[in-house]
């Protein structure tokens, strides 16, 4: 069985090599990992060098590399690595994003978690909000169940069936977010493993974001004593989200979804 990663980097050396250092440390390696960069005029893959060198010196591991200087937008930025792995002959596909915290039993947990179902979603996880400029806040155990994806995007993995249908509707849908349309493939047409129990991510928000980037204000305002201030979702059971008056965003667009039919 071919373990494959996958990660896609956006303007940010330091997520990347974050992202590197996680996947270095996995107490099961993956066998493949594919990195795209985008959206700068020149390579920062100087971040992770010499990860990339460690791993595949002592460790055997291949990393595929792939750079596009323009911002490709959604959801090409996640396909180009993920397609890396498919031709690579990659059996199971792991998502990485480069700006979230992983366990080092992450992939040994998944792949304990993927037998026996198409792919792997870790319901419960660790949620740290880091807003520019205000304290942090962590949250050890939360839940995104009642998002598209029913739990940590990041932290999902998946067969090569669920693979090869992704990568189409990806090709079909240009401009919509992977997430999204990731969830859509795994609704109702493949076995999908929701962990409550095991989890191995903390999500992370930043404030940059694409879509939880209000949330790191709203925690601003909070801390700053702004009693209406909306509660950050999934922060103290809070599941409701009303407009802040200083704001014209409303819910953020991973949340909107779940207001459509």
């Amino acid at each position: 069985m071919i373990v494959g990663a996958y990660l896609a980097t956006h303007k940010n050396p330091m997520f990347a090599r974050l992202a590197m250092l996680q996947l270095a440390q996995q107490t099961y390696l993956p066998h493949v990992i594919a990195i795209h960069e985008s959206g700068h005029t020149e390579s920062y893959k100087w971040a992770w060098k010499d990860i990339e060198q460690d791993l595949t010196t002592f460790h055997g591991v291949k990393v595929l590399y792939a750079y596009t200087p323009a911002n490709p937008g959604h959801p090409i930025y996640q396909a180009v690595p993920l397609k890396r792995l498919f031709d690579e002959g990659c059996e199971v596909f792991f998502k990485i994003d480069h700006d979230d915290l992983y366990s080092i039993r992450h992939v040994a947990s998944g792949l304990r978690n993927l037998e026996g179902y198409d792919a792997v979603v870790k319901a419960k996880h660790g949620f740290l909000i880091q807003p520019s400029g205000a304290d942090y806040r962590y949250i050890p155990a939360t839940s995104f169940f009642d998002v598209p994806m029913k739990g940590h995007a990041g932290s999902v993995c998946f067969t090569r069936h669920v693979a090869a249908e992704y990568l189409w509707e990806m090709e079909l849908n240009q401009g919509r977010e992977d997430d999204l349309t990731l969830s859509r493939v795994l609704k109702d047409k493949y076995a999908v493993n929701y962990v409550f129990d095991d989890p191995t991510t903390v999500y992370v928000s930043h404030g940059g974001n694409t879509s939880t980037k209000e949330w790191a204000s709203w925690e601003v305002l909070r801390q700053q004593g702004d009693s209406s201030a909306p509660q950050t979702p999934y922060v103290n059971g809070a599941k409701s989200i009303s407009a802040h008056p200083n704001f014209n965003t409303g819910l953020p667009t991973a949340l909107k979804a779940i207001q459509q039919p």
